[in-house]
């Protein structure tokens, strides 16, 4: 009987970790494409920036530096530096020092912008995504179901965001 629940054991371990490691790499690739690809156009805006926000999404809150974002239940936290440039990577760097524990760290570069993915396991099935161009970068808990679909719609997000002068 013990070798019975060991063996169930033993074969449904690596199906977890293969979803994981699909979920990754389609994070990875999807967050890398919206990153490469032309920036989405606006339908949203402030007085600060304007930005393209995702079907089902609704700003909560705003305000110079920070927007909190709704889809369902699901809350994002949008921050914004309006000091650093796109190649900069200080925002990076930050959550880097904050946390060595990352399932995955990607960055990507283009056009003189540095961009990048981080995800971190909160707990059971619940991870932080973090998506960023220079000092701009958008924050999440998600499920591992969601979580490529969240990292691209925010890289999505974060590519689209234009600066009102001042």
């Amino acid at each position: 009987m013990i070798g019975l629940v060991l063996l169930c054991l033993l074969l449904l371990l690596p199906a977890c970790s293969t979803s994981l490691r699909k979920e990754k790499e389609a994070a990875a690739e999807g967050v890398e494409e919206a990153f490469r690809q032309e920036a989405k156009e606006a339908n949203h805006q402030t007085e600060d920036i304007s930005f393209y926000l995702p079907a089902g999404m609704v700003v909560k809150s705003d305000d110079k530096y920070n927007h909190l974002i709704q889809k369902g239940s699901k809350m994002f936290i949008l921050f914004i530096n309006p000091n650093e440039d796109s190649k900069s990577k200080v925002l990076y760097q930050t959550a880097k020092e904050g946390s060595k524990d990352y399932l995955l760290d990607k960055t990507f570069r283009a056009d003189g912008r540095f961009g990048y993915l981080l995800i971190q396991k909160l707990k059971d099935d619940l991870y932080e995504v973090v998506v960023g161009i220079g000092g701009i970068k958008m924050t999440t808990a998600t499920e591992l179901s969601g979580l490529s679909k969240d990292a691209k719609s925010m890289m999505e997000i974060v590519r689209s965001i234009k600066m009102e002068k001042e």
